[in-house]
């Protein structure tokens, strides 16, 4: 429960000393005590753009806010009230509740730093221990890129090898630790398994000997060899495994602003076959001057890429702005991106919400934007939903601070998806996610050497995962 407090302002502790701003103060604090807080807050914007701004005034409307549940500008006349008062408690105690409430941990945090011996017993804020939350999250994917894009002919008429390689279903676990460290600092480690089926479709040519001609040439006869082209399909299904460990650490800079620095380590490793083509070039005579010889051979792949992050993060009001950037090296290539992040809280709490994300992306001399678009609502006490779609190509991209890896190869062309957030208790959180994705894959053909051509053929995803957040 919070501390009831009775504003009161005598001429001994009221700071102004104007008429215009005793009126001001008298018609506040009967607002304040008749909790008229509509009228509280209507009047005491005015008396701001007349300039006029004290301690009290800054309480009263602040606390007028909070009992409309609107924690977002109530934290921000709490603040205001701090710079007149840096030491009253009964101030602290309000912002910190505002924090809370609308999920600013951290800075509750780092606000706990300045309660008083007394208030500290009160609230009991919760105390830095090895760990302090733990996520686990898990599901499938179910995917139709190979019962839709399975062929029995990968070659072109005038190509010489055709080749694909479909991701289909995955399985993905995910297991993060978060631990405060000070009243400034926490970190979040995290650890995740991906699983993916896939197959590896070949198709290359075979040169058959069918027989010998005889043929004049420069007035004289020779026996030419007569060939005629084959080809011969290899199928391998096969699993493509990644382990990943991800660290970000969040660190309060005071005044609402947030810095985010993050890194994730990926190991793919997955094993399959390869076929190694070659030209023979035979007499200019023959039926087939050039002939592709070629061999399959089945062998281990493993290597190692990354992500570094940095997004930095502003409160304001009603208001979250951020922007961020990352390098990345994904499947040995250089990647660069650079976003904004803007949230608005309309009621200033979390009972309804809409974050719009944009990104710039660019590597391999090709710039892509991404932009996101949630909305989320609290639909009963306990109980909130989200709805977002993302529109852009996303390849060998990450988002959410490096957390989220798109790193397969194909491309996403489409998302869309909902999450259910469910609070079973002051200590475990559960969320059920669900999403869509329309995805494009390749087929290559090559007509030579150095020339190949790519098809594009698009299939769908269905994701389904479930997590649980548990509060030490």
């Amino acid at each position: 429960m919070l501390l009831v407090i009775i504003i009161i302002s005598p001429s001994i502790l009221a700071q102004p000393t104007d008429l215009n701003s005793k009126t001001i103060d008298k018609k506040t604090y009967r607002l304040y005590l008749q909790k008229n807080w509509d009228s509280l807050i209507i009047i005491s914007k005015q008396a701001l753009k007349e300039n006029i701004d004290y301690f009290y005034l800054r309480m009263r409307i602040g606390i007028a806010f909070y009992e409309i549940d609107n924690y977002r500008k109530a934290a921000y006349q709490f603040e205001k009230a701090i710079k007149f008062n840096t030491n009253d408690q009964s101030t602290l105690e309000y912002l910190y509740y505002c924090y809370l409430n609308t999920n600013r941990d951290l800075e509750a945090n780092e606000l706990s730093e300045h309660f008083s011996e007394s208030l500290q017993q009160k609230i009991k804020p919760d105390p830095n221990r090895i760990i302090n939350n733990i996520y686990f999250g898990t599901g499938p994917t179910f995917s139709n890129n190979i019962s839709k894009n399975k062929r029995r002919n990968l070659m072109g008429r005038d190509s010489i090898y055709g080749e694909q390689d479909l991701n289909d279903n995955k399985y993905y676990l995910q297991l993060g630790l978060r631990q405060y460290i000070g009243k400034r600092f926490s970190v979040y480690l995290g650890y995740t398994n991906l699983t993916i089926s896939k197959l590896k479709q070949i198709q290359a040519p075979e040169i058959v000997k069918t027989g010998y001609d005889t043929i004049l040439y420069n007035g004289s006869y020779y026996v030419d060899t007569l060939y005629k082209r084959n080809s011969n399909m290899y199928n391998q299904n096969y699993k493509l495994y990644q382990n990943q460990v991800y660290i970000n650490a969040n660190i309060a800079l005071g005044k609402g602003f947030t810095l985010i620095p993050a890194f994730h380590w990926i190991n793919v490793r997955y094993n399959t076959i390869y076929a190694n083509i070659k030209m023979k070039y035979a007499q200019s005579y023959d039926t087939i001057p050039s002939i592709p010889v070629y061999s399959i051979k089945q062998k281990d792949t493993s290597f190692n890429n990354y992500v570094a992050s940095l997004a930095l993060y502003k409160n304001i009001s009603v208001f979250n702005l951020g922007l961020f950037g990352s390098y990345s090296n994904l499947n040995n290539k250089n990647q660069y991106q650079l976003g904004t992040l803007f949230t608005w809280f309309p009621k200033g709490n979390l009972d309804f919400y809409t974050t719009s994300t944009l990104v710039s992306a660019w590597g391999e001399q090709k710039n892509r934007f991404v932009f996101e678009q949630l909305a989320g609502v609290k639909v009963s006490p306990k109980i909130w939903t989200e709805g977002f779609i993302t529109i852009g190509e996303m390849i060998n991209y990450n988002e959410k601070n490096g957390f989220i890896v798109h790193n397969l190869g194909d491309k996403i062309k489409f998302r869309a998806g909902t999450n259910l957030i469910i609070t079973l208790s002051h200590k475990i959180e559960l969320s059920l996610r669900y999403q869509f994705f329309n995805e494009e894959c390749y087929l290559i053909r090559y007509n030579g050497e150095n020339s190949y051509k790519t098809i594009g053929s698009d299939y769908q995803n269905n994701t389904i995962t479930g997590g649980l957040k548990w509060k030490l």
